[in-house]
């Protein structure tokens, strides 16, 4: 990681937190962890669940911010790549019953992207997914363009609701 490391909330973080709690979300999973930020936020907004009903799973390549994760109890994470077969087949064990948020923010290219959306709406059957960086290289935008136009109406792009740079994006399925 080339960059400072980050001690504040993004804006973005608010958002997911309260879109947790608006779409009433109990079952949450989240590609990309990175040092927690999104996860711990989703975390956040569902303070209005009981913690035996929650399930929130993350997985990353890189154990970051092992602390967090030890303080942080209702996060279960994996470390390791989510489209090999041994970590697909444990957070499909994960969860009990469809999902409703699958969050995607680990390679930010085509071909990964795809293959996490058509992975993990198969296994989890998200109610929604939120896709982040939708506009932040060639590749994600013609990602973007193509399930728009898979999924027409429910394809939305929430960059300006979520407080996330235009430059950057992020996009809503609605997948019922």
């Amino acid at each position: 990681w080339s960059e400072l490391f980050i001690d504040k909330p993004h804006d973005y973080y608010y958002f997911l937190a309260g879109i947790v709690a608006k779409l009433k979300c109990r079952r949450i999973l989240e590609l990309g962890t990175h040092f927690g930020g999104s996860i711990f936020s989703m975390a956040k907004g569902l303070e209005h669940v009981k913690q035996s009903q929650v399930e929130i799973v993350t997985v990353d390549i890189r154990d970051n911010n092992t602390e967090a994760f030890e303080n942080n109890k209702i996060v279960t994470r994996f470390l390791g790549n989510c489209l090999s077969p041994g970590i697909i087949q444990k957070i499909g064990h994960s969860f009990s019953g469809a999902i409703d948020l699958l969050y995607i923010d680990s390679h930010h290219y085509y071909n990964h992207t795809r293959k996490c959306v058509d992975v993990y709406l198969k296994l989890v059957s998200p109610r929604y997914i939120i896709i982040d960086d939708i506009y932040l290289n060639d590749s994600m935008r013609q990602l973007w363009n193509e399930l728009k136009n898979e999924h027409g109406d429910n394809a939305i792009d929430i960059t300006g609701y979520s407080r996330r740079e235009e430059n950057v994006g992020f996009g809503l399925l609605v997948c019922n």
